[in-house]
């Protein structure tokens, strides 16, 4: 299973991100997004097709946080995989996103919010943030990552773009 993993699009306008989940989903078979859409708008028949599994980030509009969590949990291909922005105060990004699943049994953990790419593992969970595929902010690059999922084995590729894919 090929997954695209996206976060902090912060797009304003329904149509840039409903064209980029669209254009993601050429190469995927689903879109993880872990918060930070900013609007809701168009989004609500990419959820309910199951082709967008995401959870809402500090950065997001009512629209946003009406229909998504803060926080979930999902399994695809037999690994558990938990979602979360990792927005506050406390420690680092990927410190926070950890401790919001401390007391669960996953395998991967999806996070945001620094708008820098990560792939790492900590106490045998794979730690990955995207980065952002539309506004890097310091970073050289737009990322977003593609997770594939196998029987027993897992890939990972951080995509890394001059240019953003929406403009």
């Amino acid at each position: 299973m090929k997954v695209a993993v996206i976060a902090d699009t912060h797009r304003k306008h329904s149509l840039e991100l409903t064209c980029l989940i669209e254009l993601l989903l050429k190469e995927a078979d689903t879109v993880i997004h872990a918060g930070d859409f900013t609007t809701g708008i168009g989004l609500e028949s990419f959820i309910l097709s199951g082709k967008l599994i995401g959870v809402s980030g500090n950065g997001d509009q009512n629209s946003v946080s009406e229909l998504l969590p803060e926080k979930r949990l999902v399994t695809l291909e037999n690994y558990r995989i938990g979602i979360c922005h990792g927005h506050g105060t406390i420690g680092k990004t990927v410190e926070r996103a950890y401790a919001v699943f401390q007391d669960e049994m996953v395998d991967i953990i999806i996070f945001g919010h620094s708008h820098q790419p990560l792939i790492q593992t900590k106490n045998r969970i794979l730690m990955i943030n995207p980065g952002s595929i539309c506004s890097k902010r310091k970073e050289r690059w737009y990322t977003y990552i593609m997770l594939k999922l196998g029987y027993q084995h897992i890939t990972t590729e951080i995509k890394f773009m001059e240019n953003s894919l929406i403009q």
